[in-house]
């Protein structure tokens, strides 16, 4: 099912990035807290990594969030593989110019653009319970 929804989703010659939340730093806080990034280097090969920094009022930083551009649907079909197996998830998106994929330990989220778009996702989700 995984992989029909991947290649559902991210089929033909789709850019597909993804973006994560790296660390956050509290409106107290001092230091950074960061998100471990578990099983992202074993599924995905790391390249056009890009760091986004939020800053907060006083141009002190907030939120960087890192986008990854170009992967492929096999990377995010090992990444959600290695998340069902039990791996810790990484707050991460999937996108492309139709639809963005989160993958959590129990759900697939898809959401797209338009109601048009969900079709055949829910035809594929339909054909195969």
């Amino acid at each position: 099912m995984q992989k029909s929804i991947v290649e559902c989703l991210f089929a033909g010659n789709s850019q597909i990035d993804l973006t994560f939340l790296k660390s956050y730093k509290t409106s107290s806080g001092k230091h950074f807290k960061r998100f471990e990034k578990q099983s992202l280097h074993q599924a995905i090969c790391i390249r056009n990594w890009r760091e986004h920094v939020v800053l907060k009022q006083e141009n002190e930083p907030r939120l960087i969030y890192v986008t990854i551009q170009h992967i492929n649907a096999l990377e995010v079909l090992a990444y959600s593989k290695s998340i069902v197996r039990g791996k810790q998830s990484s707050f991460i998106g999937f996108y492309n110019d139709h639809y963005l994929l989160t993958v959590d330990d129990d759900e697939f989220v898809v959401i797209s653009r338009n109601k048009e778009a969900m079709e055949p996702v829910r035809d594929l989700i339909r054909n195969t319970v």
